[in-house]
């Protein structure tokens, strides 16, 4: 395609889009890493099937073609690119693989059965000192993006901002019970939606006589339009609350001097299909004698009695079990979308904790740090054989 061609799309056609492609990227990427890097090696990984030399030449050049490919529509279609920070990144993982060394201490291994005393006498202390490395490794990483922090005067409070990234978490609350109380007045549209459909019917009848033809598709998509107003509105509920969620990790994150805080669409990304609306084979009898000498009044109400009668028990109950979709509907995407949000919002408190409670490591700390790391590559032929050990004892 030339590079020169732009093309416009709806925010949901690019947001589906960008999502799908910048998740294909990763995975080429991942592949080219593949190719060109040789894995470290770890005496708890055993790499299989590697690449082999034969076809590397191969790989690299499709992948090189699909990532062009991915580029000439991301430029085409003017899609906004994602940034990524590598340290942020890095420290977001190191702060969850801590909390699971806190899970190799024996209090955590009883769960699997009794812990043989060799065991537990040999990785409490190795659990407690692996736990010390990983919080310096990650003090060592924030003071590489505290070096760059704006003047001190320039801070906000960053106590205030806290407060307001926990009030956050409110949000979803008033969203649930707002979307849930339309969810439950979806069952009160059906006498609504029957007189808005015998309106149309009537009108539609008066105006075309025996030449109308058949109404009950008319029908079909006038009370299924009360069900989508409805539907829209909860909808739009959601686009609100993401709106609220990425406004304020956005902020939370300037204020940490961080970029990495997620967009209104991708929080959005996490909504699938709402329920669809099906009022089954409906098939009324709409023929009417005589229904162009009444009044429009007279004649919706004579349209409005043969609906209910025929059809208003089908519809209201389509109405009700919609109204109960929607309603799981609901809180299956609010626990979705709280999930996304935490996914950031985890890191950011973590972050605030540490900036709010104490300082950066200092020099003499990062070079001890370093020793201990490398130290430490050393204890895994020691940790091996005392674990054997206590198996078999």
């Amino acid at each position: 395609m030339d590079s020169t061609i732009k093309i416009e799309i709806g925010g949901i056609h690019k947001l589906h889009i960008s999502t799908r492609l910048w998740l294909l990227d990763n995975a080429l990427i991942e592949v080219e890493r593949a190719v060109s890097e040789s894995p470290s090696a770890s005496p708890l990984i055993s790499y299989r099937d590697p690449i082999p030399q034969s076809i590397k030449g191969e790989v690299v050049t499709t992948v090189a073609e699909a990532r062009r490919a991915v580029a000439a529509i991301a430029g085409a279609l003017e899609l906004p690119p994602r940034e990524e920070s590598v340290t942020r990144a890095l420290l977001g993982n190191l702060h969850v693989r801590v909390v699971g060394v806190a899970e190799l201490h024996p209090r955590s291994l009883r769960s699997g059965g009794d812990v043989p005393p060799s065991l537990a006498e040999y990785i409490e202390p190795k659990a407690d000192d692996l736990e010390t490395l990983l919080r310096r490794l990650i003090a060592l990483l924030e003071q590489q993006l505290q070096s760059e922090r704006r003047p001190r005067d320039a801070q906000p409070d960053l106590k205030v901002v806290e407060m307001k990234l926990r009030r956050a978490t409110g949000y979803f609350e008033e969203t649930r019970l707002e979307c849930e109380r339309m969810a439950d007045e979806m069952a009160g549209l059906a006498d609504e939606a029957l007189g808005q459909a015998a309106a149309k019917v009537a009108e539609h009848r008066t105006a075309n006589g025996d030449q109308a033809g058949s109404l009950t598709p008319l029908l079909i998509s006038t009370v299924t339009q009360a069900a989508a107003d409805k539907t829209k509105a909860i909808y739009d509920s959601f686009e609100s609350l993401a709106g609220r969620l990425a406004r304020r990790l956005s902020k939370t994150a300037e204020a940490l001097d961080m970029n990495d805080a997620p967009e209104e669409r991708e929080l959005l990304a996490s909504l699938r299909e709402m329920p669809r609306f099906d009022l089954g084979a409906l098939d009324p009898d709409l023929r009417f004698i005589w229904l162009s000498v009444f009044g429009k009044a007279m004649a919706r109400r004579r349209v409005e009695s043969r609906l209910r009668e025929q059809i208003g028990k089908t519809v209201l109950e389509t109405f009700s079990v919609y109204g109960q979709l929607l309603r799981a509907w609901v809180t299956s995407m609010l626990r979705e979308m709280q999930n996304r949000f935490n996914a950031h919002a985890d890191a950011y408190r973590a972050q605030l904790a540490r900036q709010t409670g104490g300082g950066a490591i200092s020099a003499p700390d990062t070079a001890g740090l370093r020793a201990d790391l490398k130290l430490l590559l050393g204890t895994d032929v020691e940790a091996q054989a005392l674990v054997d050990t206590g198996k078999n004892s």
